[in-house]
C-alpha cells in the first residue's frame, strides 16, 4: 500500500496476467476493497488445468511478499525450459510425480507467506495507529494544561520522558504514556474482546493528607457508541466480593487487569463507571472533570470525591 513499484511488483503483475491466459480469468474479482484484500493476503484458486511447471511458476511470481518472488531473469529462465521441452516426450511418471509435490509444495509455502504478510501489514498498521494515538493523547493533555496554566500561571508544567506533569499547589496531574513503542496484539485483550491499540494512566496525587485518584486511558471502539478508535477513561476498583482491593480507588489497571474487568464474568477487578470517551467533541467534559479533580487535590479533599461516578463539577 503506497510503497513505490518495483520488479518484484511487475513479476507478480505478471504472473496474475499468465494466470488470466492460462484460465481465462483472473486470479481474483470483486470490488476495490475485496480485490485489495485479497491481493494482500488470498492465494488463487489452484491452476488444475495446466502443467506442474506452470502451476509452480505462477505460484511463485504471485507470492505476497515482494523480496520472495523471483527475479525476471528466473522467471524467463523457467519459461525457456518449458517452451524448450520436447512435446512429443515420453512420459515419466515418476518426475511427473515429482513436479506435481513440488507444485503442491509451493502452493504451501505461498500460502504460509501470505499469511505472514498479512500478520506483518495488520501489525504496521496498528503501530500507525499507535503513534497518532499517542498524537492525539498529547494533544488532549496539552489542552488541558494549556487552560490550567492560563487560569493559574504559577502552574508547573513540564515533561519527564514518557511522564507529563501539572503541578499546582500540593496537587500533581500525571499522564503516563505507556513505554511501549508498538502497538498492542489483537489478541490482548482475549476476555472482553476489547480491540486496544494502546494505554496512559491519568493520576492526581494530594500530598496532604496522602490521597490518589487514576484512571486508565485506552484508545480502543467501543461498539454501543461510534464504532469509531477514540481514547476513553476508566476507573476501576477491587471487587467487594473478593475483600480485596487497591490502595486508592478508582485506580488504573494494567492491560491484563482491565481485560478481566471488562468481560461479562464476574472478577477480582471491575469498572467504577463506563468508558467515558474524552477526545475530539468529549474534550472540553474531560478537561472540567480533571481539573475539578486537581482542584480538589489543591484543597485537601481528594477523599471526598465520588468513587463510582466520574466526579463533574
Amino acid at each position: 500500500m503506497l510503497e513505490r513499484a518495483t520488479q518484484a511488483t511487475d513479476i507478480y503483475a505478471l504472473g496474475c496476467v499468465g494466470y488470466a491466459l492460462l484460465t481465462g480469468d483472473p486470479p481474483f474479482s470483486g470490488g476495490p476493497a475485496e480485490l485489495q484484500e485479497q491481493h494482500l493476503s488470498v492465494q488463487p484458486p489452484v491452476l488444475s488445468a495446466v502443467s506442474s511447471q506452470f502451476q509452480t511458476l505462477l505460484s511463485m511470481m504471485l507470492r505476497k511478499p515482494p523480496a520472495a518472488r523471483p527475479s525476471l531473469a528466473r522467471v524467463k529462465g523457467v519459461l525457456h525450459g518449458i517452451q524448450q521441452s520436447p512435446p512429443d516426450a515420453s512420459p515419466n511418471d515418476s518426475l511427473d510425480r515429482l513436479a506435481a509435490a513440488a507444485a503442491q509444495h509451493e502452493r504451501a509455502e505461498a500460502q504460509r507467506a501470505a499469511e505472514q504478510e498479512q500478520r506483518n501489514t495488520v501489525v504496521r498498521h496498528r503501530n500507525e495507529m499507535a503513534e497518532a494515538a499517542r498524537t492525539t493523547l498529547l494533544a488532549v493533555f496539552g489542552e488541558l494544561a494549556r487552560r490550567i496554566t492560563e487560569s493559574v500561571p504559577n502552574a508547573d508544567v513540564r515533561s519527564e520522558g514518557s511522564s507529563h506533569v501539572i503541578r499546582v499547589g500540593s496537587g500533581v496531574l500525571k499522564l503516563d504514556l505507556d513505554s511501549s513503542s508498538h502497538a498492542y496484539s489483537e489478541d490482548g485483550f482475549p476476555r472482553s474482546k476489547w480491540d486496544v491499540i494502546w494505554g496512559a494512566v491519568l493520576e492526581v496525587e494530594q500530598s496532604e493528607p496522602m490521597h490518589q485518584r487514576a484512571a486508565s486511558l485506552w484508545y480502543t471502539r467501543q461498539a454501543a457508541r461510534t464504532g469509531d478508535y477514540r481514547w476513553y477513561e476508566v476507573g476501576y476498583q477491587g471487587n467487594p466480593l473478593t475483600g480485596k482491593g487497591f490502595r486508592f480507588e478508582p485506580a488504573a489497571v494494567t492491560p491484563e487487569n482491565a481485560d478481566r474487568a471488562h468481560w461479562h464474568g464476574m472478577d477480582v477487578v471491575q469498572a467504577c463507571y463506563p468508558p467515558i470517551p474524552i477526545d475530539d467533541e468529549d474534550i472540553d467534559s474531560f478537561c472540567h472533570r480533571w481539573t475539578h479533580i486537581l482542584a480538589e487535590a489543591c484543597n485537601g479533599r481528594l477523599q471526598n470525591l465520588p468513587q463510582h461516578l466520574p466526579p463533574v463539577p
